[in-house]
């Protein structure tokens, strides 16, 4: 069963994500695009046209833009002892690290095709912004869901605040989630090897690069994202870059700055010494933090950088070693993640499967 609770949910921007864009397929809903569709996970989530999906493991989400946070959020949970949506809601308020303003509760509401379903709305602050949320629980059968639609509850134009200007997009995609029965996950495919026993589980064809997973790991390509996933938590993805047309400073920046609205104590390595994450651009250009990003290899990729940082989130704190690669004419993003405990047992893996990258 799951041990997610609802502060999962706010872990809608990871810094690697992928635009995708279904135009064409006469399935989707009108303006929308396909966020999740999976039948493992017995669900096919939508998001609206031009929003960057990001999903992560199970968790399925969608953001505006890389200057807009406002995103949507879908997870599957367990619901523990909790009697009902209300009690379970009362029960796990408490793990927030800031204070919510609850303004309603328990509200019946429709998601989907769920069996049942309750809304909760409540504001809160982090980081000097404010932030609105509208969270839906739900039950499809005996499998229980939480929905996220959360934007700043600041304001937008027109007397409108960013939460009621996109408050029917968020609208549209809870009425058009599809909850299914579940399908058996897919057979592991018969990869094929490598001299160092490494797994090819892409190549040009498939992602438009070679890419090589230790043997006891497992793959999953979703959405444009290749990640793969080790023991102990830890996991790799590889998808290409949006938004390069930045510095790759600039680039770091700016999803460090996404991450840290989601996140606690998000600190970067400078060598070996982890620092505070700058948040004035002062401090960034500062002789104390000019190694954050150095120049490195990275596969065969023509250019490369690292940035090394840690976070805590839901009380878990995760380490990341992240590349940033320009080959051809496109960019990518490798992001290594393990919590933090365990970084440094798998660290060599993380890097042999860099190592081995190859671009077309």
């Amino acid at each position: 069963m799951k041990k997610r609770t609802i502060l999962c949910l706010f872990l809608c921007v990871l810094a690697a994500c992928a635009l995708i864009s279904c135009a064409g397929d006469d399935t989707v809903p009108e303006g929308m695009q396909v966020c999740r569709d999976s039948d493992a996970l017995g669900v096919t989530l939508y998001a609206p046209e031009g929003w960057t999906v990001c999903n992560v493991g199970d968790i399925s989400a969608a953001y505006v833009s890389s200057i807009n946070q406002t995103s949507i959020s879908l997870t599957e949970a367990d619901m523990g002892e909790a009697e009902d949506f209300v009690s379970y809601f009362d029960a796990h308020k408490g793990e927030f690290a800031y204070e919510i303003t609850l303004t309603s509760a328990g509200n019946e509401v429709t998601l989907g095709n769920a069996d049942s379903a309750a809304s909760f709305v409540y504001t809160f602050t982090y980081a000097e912004r404010h932030f609105k949320t509208l969270q839906v629980l739900a039950l499809y059968g005996e499998r229980f869901y939480i929905f996220t639609y959360t934007s700043y509850d600041e304001a937008y134009e027109d007397d409108k605040t960013y939460y009621e200007q996109y408050y029917d997009y968020a609208k549209q995609v809870m009425e058009t989630v599809v909850f299914r029965a579940k399908g058996d996950a897919e057979a592991t495919p018969a990869y094929e090897a490598d001299e160092d026993g490494y797994l090819l589980v892409s190549d040009k064809m498939i992602n438009g690069f070679f890419f090589y997973m230790p043997p006891t790991w497992t793959c999953d390509v979703d959405e444009g994202i290749l990640q793969v996933k080790g023991a102990d938590g830890v996991s790799v993805n590889l998808s290409e870059a949006t938004g390069t047309g930045v510095s790759v400073k600039q680039y770091f920046m700016t999803r460090m700055e996404e991450l840290s609205v989601f996140v606690d104590d998000l600190t970067v390595y400078v060598g070996d010494e982890p620092l505070p994450y700058p948040t004035d651009e002062q401090t960034q250009n500062s002789d104390a933090y000019k190694d954050m990003i150095v120049l490195a290899d990275f596969g065969n990729a023509k250019q490369a950088a690292v940035c090394e940082y840690a976070y805590t989130y839901a009380g878990e704190t995760y380490h990341v070693l992240q590349y940033l690669a320009i080959a051809g004419n496109h960019g990518y993003v490798f992001t290594y993640t393990a919590p933090t405990s365990v970084y440094a047992e798998h660290l060599s893996e993380a890097q042999t499967i860099a190592e081995k990258v190859r671009f077309s």
